[in-house]
Order: structure tokens, then sequence, then C-alpha cells
């Protein structure tokens, strides 16, 4: 039910010019029944309208009929094609408007016609959204940005059984199972075609987030029930699985690949043989291998190859080019065809290509040291934080890009890891930076004194409570940020009004009735695992929904050990400004400090260089000098720790991985740690893919 402009529009070739007086041009418009008519100058250009209400306007003020119309032109108008559709321009026109075909006037339109058509174009969509929402086969499930159901369809009662009326102002938890719409609207993110079993019913859904104003307002979810259709695709699962792996393997081949008959006939082929020979899969319909290498200035004959029936290799040079292509032929039995019909799986490589990715891979290198040592200044200190490692670059890159938005921000790692640092960071970087950084330790503060230091009080709110009341931390933090240290001992009571907080902004101190608006930024930061504690009931869930829209976890610093080193200069630098020392630790020391393994993280360390500064002697701290009980040898406890028997395979596998890990973690490059594992950076390469797709397989499982 698409309109144009054409169809509200009143046709008129009719144009008045300076010539035109009022007294005409009332006339005319009486006669004709015009709202409005076209003015064009003397150069016939259309300038605006003249509107029966501005001629009157004009006659009644003058009183003069043989004034011009000239000075009766609305110039606000806008100029519009009669192809336009209405939902294009309702909202972008003033009360006259213009319609020009060719730069020739061919009409009027109103603003009131546009918006009544628009309106009535809207009222036929809303129906028909009405009509599929009511009437379609698949649930469809509406919640707001908290949670909450606004819609469910017939269908939906259907499916679970659950209806209308009890379910539509529920926590979707507590009313469907699956909580994949939650974390939809918490990312914004859809999520399509996913399967879930609830009892012995399998579903497929689509779950999208509601979008209004460039905000986050719901989401949405269309489920079927797919039982029947999954018993059946189940007996047909391991074929097609299979056929997918074999198809992958395939077309994500670097070589090209092709099956080709027993003519030469070329039967199917990957993309990289597409890419190499410049075609479309279209193209290579009733071709041969042969007329196809031909036509690219290849001089190949595979008639004789062919007629060996064996594995065959052989190199050929485009002389016009220069590229060079290794060709390898393999026979095999397709199993359906009588055992004549030979075929052959032919690889195809491009040897000059490779040639020159291995040059281009070595200038890359170059050049990426380059641009790393230029770079090196720019990776410390990042606001008082030492990046050096790339999992705390990537900690503080995220960090960055939060601060600038203000969503709550979750903080976790373990005790010492600089979690109150970090969200020191986040809002020194924030647009909030000029307003203070109020920090809480929920664990710190007693239960019934912790609502009051978040909340405030109003006076004679409790005994000993001041006299004229106190306003709490959230209040002080106005246009500022709050730092929640140690949410997770929080008391359950203390969680519903944190939430609420979080969900209206309005705080209510204790012992007062009237709420008050206060714009703060909250983040949270704890060292303990919280969604277990949700399954424990110890933390509410939809308290940790609204704390955790942007986790950020630190990294152990046995797992940085790249900002060992860099932290312990740090450290060094600023207790011999605050003592007034000159004091370095020696090689072996900074060697022993590199591999101890840190329990306590960046505070321990922090500790302990303090420490040895004040109670060394010398200027050089050595080794002997160091804390001994703390520096035990634990490396070979935090690589290998044996709980049980298992198989030596896999064993084996678990060393390997844990060593290369610490030595790309100790050097950096793959070739620094193939020379101290005395191994070919090839296989350290390799390896690291390997055990790469083990987890990728292993993540998937999960999922």
């Amino acid at each position: 039910m698409k309109r144009f402009v054409k169809d509200v529009m009143i046709e008129i070739s009719l144009t008045f010019t300076e010539n035109i007086s009022l007294g005409e041009a009332w006339a005319i418009m009486r006669e004709r029944h015009l709202p409005g008519v076209p003015y064009v100058s003397r150069e016939q250009s259309v300038e605006g309208i003249v509107s029966v209400e501005n001629v009157t306007r004009d006659l009644l003020a003058s009183g003069d009929h043989s004034q011009s119309v000239k000075h009766s032109v609305d110039r606000r108008c806008r100029y519009l094609e009669p192809s336009q559709h209405i939902s294009d321009v309702w909202n972008k026109i003033y009360a006259y408007n213009i319609v020009l075909d060719n730069s020739q006037v061919v009409g009027i339109v109103r603003e009131i016609d546009v918006l009544r058509e628009y309106a009535r174009e809207a009222e036929y969509r809303l129906k028909e959204l009405d009509a599929v929402f009511e009437f379609a086969h698949n649930g469809i499930v509406a919640i707001d940005e908290y949670g909450t159901i606004t819609s469910f369809n017939p269908a939906a009662e259907k499916i679970s059984k659950v209806p209308k009326e009890e379910a539509v102002g529920k926590y979707i938890s507590d009313v469907l199972k699956p909580k994949g719409l939650l974390e939809v609207v918490r990312s914004g993110k859809p999520r399509l075609g996913e399967k879930y079993k609830v009892g012995r019913r399998w579903y497929i859904t689509n779950r999208t987030p509601i979008v209004q104003g460039g905000m986050i307002k719901g989401g949405v979810a269309v489920f079927q029930d797919i039982s029947e259709i999954e018993e059946m695709s189940n007996q047909l699962e391991e074929v097609t699985h299979m056929n997918q792996e074999l198809e992958a393997i395939l077309q994500s081949s670097y070589d090209g690949v092709l099956v080709m008959g027993a003519g030469g006939d070329i039967i199917r082929a990957n993309r990289s043989f597409l890419n190499m020979m410049h075609m479309h899969g279209a193209e290579l319909e009733g071709m041969t291998l042969e007329t196809v290498m031909q036509q690219k200035g290849f001089s190949t004959s595979f008639a004789d190859l062919i007629q060996l029936k064996s594995t065959v290799t052989t190199i050929e040079k485009n002389e016009h080019t220069g590229e060079v292509l290794g060709i390898s032929l393999t026979p095999f039995d397709n199993g359906i065809s009588s055992g004549d019909d030979v075929r052959y799986v032919v690889n195809v490589r491009n040897l000059s290509e490779l040639t020159e990715l291995r040059e281009a891979l070595i200038k890359t290198r170059l050049l990426t040291e380059q641009y790393k040592e230029k770079l090196k200044p720019e990776k410390q200190n990042k606001g008082g934080l030492v990046a050096e490692s790339k999992e705390m670059q990537n900690v503080l890159e995220l960090a960055y890009r939060v601060a600038n938005v203000d969503s709550t921000v979750l903080i976790l790692g373990e005790s010492g890891v600089g979690k109150e640092e970090l969200a020191q960071y986040v809002h020194q970087n924030s647009p909030r930076a000029d307003g203070s950084l109020v920090k809480i330790n929920c664990g710190a503060i007693p239960d019934h004194l912790l609502e009051s230091e978040l909340f405030g009080y109003e006076p004679g709110a409790f005994t000993g409570a001041h006299k004229n009341g106190k306003p709490g931390l959230l209040e002080i933090a106005h246009n500022g940020t709050v730092l929640l240290d140690e949410v997770a001992d929080l008391p359950l009571q203390l969680q519903v009004k944190l939430l609420r907080f979080l969900q209206d902004g309005v705080v209510t101190r204790v012992g007062g009735v009237k709420g008050k608006k206060v714009d703060v930024r909250i983040i949270a930061a704890t060292n303990k695992d919280i969604q277990q504690l949700v399954e424990k009931g110890e933390f509410r869930e939809d308290l940790y929904f609204r704390l955790n829209v942007v986790p950020i976890t630190i990294p152990p610093l046995r797992k940085r050990r790249a900002d060992i080193l860099p932290l312990v200069h740090v450290f060094c630098r600023q207790f011999c400004e605050k003592y007034g020392l000159n004091k370095s630790f020696s090689p072996e020391a900074l060697k022993k400090l590199l591999h101890y393994h840190w329990p306590g993280n960046v505070r321990e360390m922090m500790n302990i260089i303090e420490r040895c500064m004040i109670t060394t002697k010398g200027n050089v701290i050595d080794v002997e000098q160091l804390p001994t009980d703390l520096f035990a040898d634990r490396r070979a406890e935090d690589l290998v720790n044996v709980k049980g028997l298992l198989p030596l395979r896999k064993a084996r596998s678990i060393v390997e991985k844990q060593l290369i890990d610490e030595a790309i973690r100790m050097f950096g490059t793959t070739y620094k740690a193939a020379e101290v594992l005395e191994v070919d950076q090839s296989t350290i390469v390799r390896k690291m893919k390997k055990m790469s797709e083990r987890e990728g397989e292993r993540s998937a499982k999960r999922m």
C-alpha cells in the first residue's frame, strides 16, 4: 500500500508572476478552488508559493487589490518529485510544497494531505503487523530492557502452555527457561537460528534487540517447535556432517583442488582453483583441465599422464607471465560407476605466489619490528598502569573504548591485580573525568552501616544519626563515578535497593520517603565468581545482569609475564624517589623475580620491592638479598601439576602447550621461542595452530 507524492498532489500548471495583483490572485484561486499557486521570477525560476491565506491576510492589511503578489510569496516550501514515497517526505515538508517534474511545475502538495495519507498508511501497516502477531504459527515474545515481558502472542501461549495474562508483566526467566533473549538485550547483537531443548521438545529461535533512538529498549524472540523436523534431520546428520567437513576442507585449501573425470573433464573445483584461473564456476562447465590450462598460457598435455593411472606430479610454467604451478594427479575409484570409470583428484599449487609471499612476509616482519621499537615508549604507564604484555594491552584497549560510554562496568580479577587502578583509568578517560571517583569497599563496612554509607540518611533515621542527616556516597559522586569494590560481598537486602537505583537513578536516603535523581556511573569490582554466587542464591541474578553489561577481566601477573620486569622498574623508580635512594636489581635477581609465580599479583610485588629497597645494603640488590622463603622455584609446579594418571599422549600435549605458552610469554616471538626450545620455528607455528584448533573444538562443544 505504498503511496507516492503524485497520489496526494493537487495538479496544477498555473504559476503567478509579479505582474499578478492580489485581487487577481484571489479571484483565480477562488474560481479554481486552489489553496495556493507557485510563484516564478522574471528568470522563470520557481521561488515559492502564493497561498490563499497569505493573499487574504495582505488584502485585509492593505486594502489594495492592485498590489503585486510578489510580497505575498511564502518561500518556506519543499520541492518534491511525483515519484517520491510519502514515507520518505512526510517529516520534511512545510504547509505548502511544490511538485516539479523535469523542473516544470506539475502540482502542489499540502502538509495536511501528506500527513493524512501517511497516517492512513501507518494504520494499515499496524493492522498488518497485528494480524501477523496474532495469527503467526511461530511464538513471538517481546521484553523491555529490564527483561519484563511486554508482548506474548497466541502461538507463544500454545507452545509454552502459559496464558498471556500470566506471562505479560513477568520477568522472562520466570516464564520461559532459555535466557538467550536477555543476553541479546545486554549485548545488542542478534542471535539467529539457534536451537534449544526444553524437556523432550526441540525449538528454533531468532532473537534480536529492539533499538530506538540508538538505544536498546528491549528484545523480541520468534520461536518454533521443530521436534518432528529435528527427529528426521538426525537420521541424515552424520552424512550431512561428513559432506560439510569434506566441502570445508576442499574450499579452505590454499591450493587449487578439483575432481577430473577419466576424459579430463572438470567435475568440480574449489575457490582457490577458480581464483588462480581468474574464472567463475559456471565457466568451467563442459571444459577439460587441458583446455583451461592452455587458455591461461600453459602448454600442458594431460593425455599421457591420465593413461598412467597412478599419482603423477609435474611443474608447469607460463612463458608469458613467468607464473609457476605445481600440479599433481591422484586417481581414485568413485565407487559408483564401473571400475573402468577412474577419476582424479588434481592439486594445483602456485609456487611463484609462495615465493612472493615469503619475501613480503620478511619485509612485513622487519617493518613490524621497527614499529614495535617506535611504539615502546607508548606501551608503558598508561594512566599509571603498565601494559607491556598483549593481554594487558587488550584490557586497556577495551577499558578505553568503554570509558567513552556510560555503560556499567564489572572488573574481575584476582586480589592485587589492579582492579582499583583500572577503575581509575576508566574514570580519567571518560567524559566524567572532571567529576569525583568515589570508592567504597563493600566488604569492609558492616552490613548495618553500608546502606547509610551508600544512600545517606535523614535526620533522626536511627540512634546516633547526625541531626542534619548525611548524603550518601552516590549523592556525593553526582556527575562522577562510583567504584563498588568487592561488590560480591553486598548483603542481599541491599542488592535489591542497588538494583532499583541502577534502573531509575533515584536515591532515597535511609529514613526518607522522597527520592533524588542522581547522575553517576557505576563501576563494580570483585575477585569472586559472581555467576557461581548467583547459582548458590547468594547474589541476585537480575543485579548481576545489570552490573555485567561490560565485563573486563584483568589476568593475574603470572599469566602476563611480559609486565613483570617493567613493573619492577616502575616500583624501583617510585620507591627510590620516595626514600631518596639509587638502587636497582642485578640481572640474576631480575631473573628470579621474572620466574616467581606471584600469588599476590601486583600488590605483592609492590610490597616486596619496597621491602628490598628499605632493608638491603648497597645500590645493587642481588638474588641472595631477595626474600628466600618467597622465591622457591615453583616453575615446575606451575607448568606440570599431576593430579592423577592420564594417557602419555595427552600428558605430552599438555606439557608442550605449557612450554610453548611460557616461551612465547617470555620471548615474544615464535623464532626466539623455537631457539630456546631447540626446535624449528615451523614446528612451533604448526603446534600452536593445532592447539588453537583443539581449543576451538572444545569451545564449540561447550556451546
